[in-house]
């Protein structure tokens, strides 16, 4: 059994489209036992999900619930920022290139100013140019 969403995006003539299957019956049991905050406003259950698109944001919580994994969702990276600024920690962040307001590499800059070098920080796009790539790896 898999799950499959697809997305469709763009004009008439230029069409892109994304789907995710996932055999559900190959993940692995929930880890209940990861719940805990360890005092200093990290959550080791936590993801934080920083995307615009609320269909990519659904597919990204699903996974990160079939797994055991709590899900935060920010659609904007100045929420994500913000939240960062007030105390909140993740262990991991998976971060749209391409927002609204500031871009994910501002936030990814931003995340790493603010003492997020612990963090694991995943950043996605569907542009596959090799300078934002490039520029991603160089701002951590």
């Amino acid at each position: 059994m898999a799950s499959t969403a697809d997305s469709n995006s763009g004009a008439a003539k230029r069409k892109s489209t994304a789907v995710v299957r996932m055999p559900r019956e190959m993940l692995p049991p929930p880890m209940e036992e990861l719940d805990e905050d360890d005092g200093n406003g990290l959550n080791s259950n936590e993801v934080l999900i920083i995307e615009d698109s609320h269909l990519q944001a659904e597919i990204l919580s699903e996974m990160c619930h079939s797994c055991g994994y709590k899900a935060t969702h920010c659609e904007v990276g100045e929420t994500a920022v913000e939240m960062i600024r007030n105390g909140r920690r993740f262990p991991l962040v998976l971060c749209d290139v391409h927002l609204p307001g500031i871009s994910g590499v501002d936030v990814l800059k931003e995340l790493r100013r603010l003492g997020g070098d612990s963090t694991a920080i995943v950043m996605m796009s569907s542009n596959d140019h090799v300078t934002t790539v490039e520029q991603c790896v160089i701002e951590g």
